[in-house]
């Protein structure tokens, strides 16, 4: 067996170590020493009876050597001999095996028997996943975990805690998986396993938990398996380099630094993405250039794998921006890496004149486990906290290397004989449509976009769009693509899928991409669509991001009494499930409740989206609530500003006073809103909207004629409002309750329904402790009758 294919036999075996904790769960008749240390052989025969289909992909040497770290991937007396890497008696196969082991115990460095908890195996067969979310506490204090997912395969409904964990549907479930499973291995292609493998695993085993000796599990068995494959890879081209292969000692040895944690980011996207000029075509370009980032940090993810000739299993997460990869701690690791930078800095510069730059970070070494002060799997909160400080630092000086290594310090655009292009003015005519090269691209791009949200994205050599190393097509159906490197199937129907796209290297991916096939001029005139001769006709933008996200992976997994559940499996499975929220369901959110709203980014923890500015209030509402009812933790919160704007007026100008909302809200104390110049709490949000905000629009649309009010007594309560906002620093304008009193008393008739209301807004009459939303009303005065103000304008 060749290096290469021995390397990959490993990673695959690692990936496939655990699946007989899937197996057995499949099966009620369980004795208690089956139990607890049954899973390697369950999986071991699980594979073992596939050998028929197995042969057409390993040689004989192979397969004994993929089925071996399956069986033997642990070297505790808790388990058989044969169930035991450190007792295999070849030497080589005894090292590597131990690599799958250690691997294991790294990726799960918290996990350990619950000795309190009493074998009972028909209950512990249907222990699921707990929510991830539940684990998180900012106050250091243990949080109940008590919602969980059911067994089935991934769907966006199937991602939110339903509390049913069924026998039944486990073992279809299991039955489904075996039988795509033959499908898969039917390819004969040793070359694509990989992908194939991460699709079924995550497709079927996100929802079945890592470890069966704990009451609540919440780490996904599938995050266990792609990290655990990632870490051995590491530890085999680590020894590998070295010639230590076959030297038992070296390989066991949990304190050499074996690893280093890379991250990568752009800076200046925001940038880019919304500072177009003029507004023709504005939403198609601004949707390309979203996804076009999207795909120029796939494709320098793509060319770290490939410098260092990792699996996919080595992206340990991938969201919002950013992504982490595993590396092994090579000598010439930093090398490589300062390669890769200088080579995206010159791309970066010719093509985007520097307003996009690559950050590229690594950690410092560590090991398996602690050795003195050194980083490790055992703290991997200190290792991220480290790789991100690394990268923080490299933020701070963009092209540093580049420029000053290499003294270009000239941007190469030559403009002689060309006009400058109309849209982006920033670089020369591309041919006579009057646009460059990038503009016309992004419309391309934008008009493609706009068919589907869910799409083939094909890397070829012969693609038509170019990113810094690879080209790209999209295609809407697997049957258009021919040769390729990779697919990224994006946004799937993971229960639907095509069997077709088994037989490519591909991957699944999410992407909040949704737009209705209308521009900005288009969807502004759907704004208050219910009303017939009135209501503003303009846009807001939302800008929303979860409330202290990096104390939630930094510090929301340890406790006071020194327990870290902290583990690279567990922030695998929580970033992946941010994700599925913001890249995934919120596409589905828009689809089929919003679908006059552009998303113009989402993923990771943040968002982006463009709509009639009634519906994105309404919209913002709705998407609390969901990612209340997703999350299950009051102390993971959501944040939002709202900046309402006229359609032509600049993009980024108004994605930019959408941040500075964003930003009041948060010093709000967080899980709060920004809207019409006010910061107050969701939960008071809440109690006004929709129901008290839509009683004054109902009142004024009326008229003071037909029993309502008039546009001068809403305008009149905008100026109480900003007087009750001013009066905790100004004693002057606490007239507005008297000035409120006489407005009442001469503009309303003591019959009507808006005079019991007004009367206890103002504090003219005593409001019962049940009516405490008049207090709410009358802090929020001035956003509710800009509301119904804007929403009765003519």
């Amino acid at each position: 067996m060749n290096n290469n294919r021995e390397r990959k036999v490993l990673y695959l075996g690692a990936f496939m170590h655990d699946i007989g904790k899937a197996i057995q769960r499949a099966s009620s008749d369980m004795e208690l020493e089956r139990y607890y240390g049954s899973h390697p052989s369950q999986g071991y025969q699980f594979m073992a009876d596939k050998e028929s289909l197995l042969k057409d992909i390993f040689d004989q040497e192979e397969l004994s050597c993929f089925l071996k770290y399956i069986q033997a991937h642990h070297e505790s007396g808790y388990f058989k001999n044969e169930e035991r890497a450190d007792m295999i008696d070849n030497p080589r196969l005894k090292c590597l095996a131990t690599m799958v082991s250690r691997a294991d115990n790294y990726s799960s460095m918290e996990r350990d028997v619950d000795s309190s908890c009493k074998y009972q195996w028909e209950k512990q067969r249907l222990t699921p996943v707990y929510s991830v979310f539940n684990r998180i506490s900012l106050d250091s204090n243990e949080n109940a975990l008590n919602h969980y997912h059911a067994f089935e395969r991934l769907t966006f409904e199937g991602i939110f805690c339903k509390n049913i964990a069924s026998s039944q549907s486990l073992g279809g479930m299991i039955d489904d998986f075996s039988k795509n499973m033959d499908i898969l291995l039917k390819t004969k292609n040793i070359d694509n396993l990989e992908y194939g493998l991460n699709y079924l695993i995550y497709n079927y085993f996100w929802c079945i938990p890592a470890n069966t000796k704990e009451e609540h599990p919440d780490v996904s068995l599938y995050d266990h398996l792609k990290t655990t494959s990632g870490i051995a890879t590491c530890i085999y081209d680590y020894h590998s380099a070295k010639g230590e292969i076959e030297d038992y000692t070296k390989v066991s040895d949990d304190t050499q630094k074996r690893f280093r944690l890379l991250a990568a980011d752009f800076s200046g996207i925001q940038k880019y993405i919304f500072d177009i000029s003029g507004q023709e075509k504005a939403g198609k370009r601004i949707r390309a250039r979203s996804f076009y980032v999207q795909m120029l940090l796939e494709d320098v993810k793509m060319l770290v794998l490939e410098k260092f000739s990792l699996p996919a299993f080595n992206v340990i997460f991938q969201s919002g921006g950013k992504f982490f990869i595993l590396l092994p701690n090579l000598d010439d690791v930093e090398d490589r890496i300062k390669e890769i930078q200088n080579d995206i800095d010159k791309q970066s510069i010719a093509r985007f004149n520097g307003e996009i730059s690559l950050n590229l970070a690594l950690s410092d070494a560590f090991s398996g486990k602690a050795s003195g002060d050194g980083l490790s799997f055992q703290d991997f909160d200190k290792v991220l906290d480290n790789t991100l400080l690394n990268l923080f630092k490299k933020q701070k000086k963009p092209f540093n290397r580049y420029l000053s290594e290499g003294g270009n310090f000239i941007l190469d655009n030559s403009f002689e004989g060309k006009s400058v292009c109309s849209l982006c003015r920033k670089f020369p005519v591309d041919g006579e449509s009057g646009q460059c090269y990038w503009c016309s691209q992004d419309i391309s791009l934008g008009t493609i976009l706009m068919s589907d949200t869910s799409l083939f994205i094909i890397f070829s050599e012969s693609g038509q769009f170019e990113l810094f190393n690879h080209k790209f097509d999209i295609r809407k159906e697997i049957g258009d693509v021919e040769d390729s490197s990779l697919v990224i199937v994006l946004n799937p129907d993971m229960v639907k899928i095509q069997e077709d796209i088994l037989s490519h290297n591909f991957l699944i991916s999410y992407l909040g991409n949704y737009i209705p096939h209308k521009d900005f001029s288009e969807i502004v005139l759907e704004a208050c669509s219910d009303k017939k001769d009135c209501g503003s006709k303009m846009l807001a933008v939302l800008k929303a991001d979860v409330d202290n996200l990096g104390k939630i992976f930094s510090t929301g997994l340890k406790r006071d009494d020194g327990i870290n559940y902290n583990t690279i499996s567990r922030q695998s499975t929580m970033s992946r499930m941010f994700d599925l929220f913001f890249a995934g369901y919120l596409n589905e959110i828009i689809k089929t409740r919003y679908s006059n709203c552009y998303i113009l980014y989402s993923g990771g923890d943040d968002l982006v989206i463009i709509g009639p500015w009634d519906r994105i209030i309404a919209l913002s509402k709705y998407l609390y609530q969901e990612f209340n009812r997703y999350v299950n933790n009051p102390e993971i919160t959501l944040s939002a500003g709202i900046s309402l704007f006229k359609h032509n007026y600049p993009i980024y100008r108004a994605v930019e006073d959408a941040e500075k909302l964003l930003e009041k809200a948060k010093t709000n104390g967080k899980d709060s809103i920004s809207l019409f110049g006010q910061e107050l709490k969701w939960s008071d949000f809440n109690m006004i909207y929709p129901k008290e905000m839509n009683k004054v629009d109902e009142w004024l649309s009326k008229g003071k004629e037909d029993g309502g009010i008039s546009t001068q007594f809403v305008r009149n309560l905008l100026t109480y409002g900003e007087m009750i906002n001013r009066s905790k620093d100004d004693p002057r304008a606490m007239m507005w309750q008297p000035l409120f009193a006489y407005n009442i008393g001469r503009n309303l008739n003591k019959e009507s329904e808006i005079w019991g209301w007004a009367v206890k807004v103002s504090g003219m009459e005593k409001v019962d402790s049940e009516e405490g939303v008049f207090k709410i009303i009358k802090d929020n005065l001035s956003l509710i009758a800009q509301y119904s103000l804007y929403r009765n304008r003519k």
